[in-house]
């Protein structure tokens, strides 16, 4: 019988990523918040999975333990998930060409700073200001983290690739099992059930380790651990969801909740020139960190297209080139636990793909503010220099 107490309906994860610091929450272009823009985007990706989970749900409740009706209803939930997965790809990618128009708009209009950048380089002791500033760290920051997503997309073990293959299901269980726990899985694989103490073997196995990777994701500390290493922490340590927002805002920050007094002289207002005006070393880092979570996510697309699936009581890998392998008969109660195995770590998928985009998200704003905080510092330094300057309050 398909065990529905098992299955995931999963609730929103963003709830407690909207109690934000307040430079998150402006609506001007300058001061878009990209974070509140990609939880949104998350909000929605939620919902739409819960719809799914719920229609699942409703369909495995109402079939009757018909194997066919399930196998259909996986199918199409399934089918669901790899669209979800694309969305987060896509999102991404507008997500940071918005935010490189927004920058190259914005340091095109600052004619006066660049037809200035000489009178800048006369900044001395005499004209030093006070300002309350964030220190920001972003390129000393390599947030946010992708390798929690090496168990999902074929770099570790995964549960999407061919049965018998050294990243397979199998090696899940040998993983965490030993070698005995995946001897009836393998046996059934090549030869097929020779009597009941086989296919109880197999459920078993099965059973054992969809309970594991179950208990993991239930003992309240599985995402608190994503959370931390999503943010570069150490392994075992751990950062709650109440507190995800408010550790993304200050890791940009050296640590800061709140601007700090600081003094400026000459080698800041060079600083400050260099991070303002270099808007390709920006566009290359924020780029490369965006290659380098898609990369990820599309690994794990790649391998849902070419995954095991199941049909009635069998395995039937596609491969690459689309040929299709059928393993044998592994029972039904095997079957449907394996499909609640691929179902459950899909859920965990779209759950971490929500941190990680208000992560990169976070990255966005921070470079956001800091581009807007190093125009301003620049204009007071000007003003410094030059006296009153002819651009209205911008000099102020």
């Amino acid at each position: 019988m398909f065990d529905v107490n098992r299955l995931s309906i999963t609730q929103p994860l963003t709830e407690n990523v909207t109690s934000l610091p307040m430079s998150f929450k402006d609506n001007t272009f300058s001061e878009h918040s990209y974070f509140v823009e990609a939880v949104e985007f998350c909000k929605k990706i939620d919902n739409e999975m819960f719809e799914q989970n719920r229609e699942f749900y409703r369909c495995v409740t109402e079939s009757g333990d018909n194997d066919t009706i399930i196998m259909e209803s996986f199918s199409d939930w399934f089918g669901s998930f790899k669209n979800v997965i694309k969305k987060i790809i896509d999102f991404l990618h507008a997500l940071l060409n918005k935010f490189l128009v927004g920058l190259n708009m914005l340091f095109k209009r600052e004619g006066y700073l660049k037809d200035h950048k000489k009178d800048l380089w006369k900044f001395n002791d005499n004209h030093k200001f006070h300002m309350s500033v964030y220190t920001f760290t972003i390129d000393n920051v390599p947030v946010p983290q992708n390798t929690v997503l090496r168990t999902f997309d074929g770099s570790d073990t995964d549960i999407f690739n061919e049965p018998g293959k050294d990243n397979s299901y199998e090696a899940l269980l040998k993983k965490q099992f030993g070698d005995s726990a995946v001897k009836g899985h393998e046996y059934v694989r090549q030869t097929g059930y020779k009597d009941a103490v086989d296919r109880s073997n197999v459920l078993n196995q099965i059973d054992t380790a969809y309970t594991a990777f179950s208990d993991s994701m239930s003992d309240g500390t599985f995402y608190d651990k994503i959370r931390a290493e999503i943010l570069g922490g150490k392994a075992g340590t751990t950062v709650d969801a109440s507190d995800f927002s408010k550790e993304l805002f200050e890791i940009f920050r050296d640590g800061q909740s709140a601007k700090e007094d600081k003094e400026f002289e000459a080698s800041d207002i060079h600083e400050s020139w260099n991070r303002f005006s270099n808007y390709e070393k920006i566009k290359k880092e924020t780029s490369k960190r965006k290659n380098e979570i898609e990369k990820r996510y599309k690994e794990i697309q790649k391998k849902m297209e070419h995954s095991v699936k199941v049909d009635g009581e069998k395995l039937i890998y596609t491969g690459t080139s689309g040929e299709e392998k059928i393993y044998k008969d592994m029972g039904s109660e095997a079957a449907r636990k394996y499909e609640s195995m691929i179902k459950m770590q899909a859920n965990a998928i779209q759950e971490i793909s929500n941190l990680h985009t208000t992560a990169f998200a976070a990255r966005l704003d921070a470079y956001k503010d800091q581009f807007n905080q190093d125009k301003t510092i620049l204009y007071k330094a000007l003003y410094r220099i030059l006296g009153n300057i002819k651009t209205g309050e911008r000099g102020k």
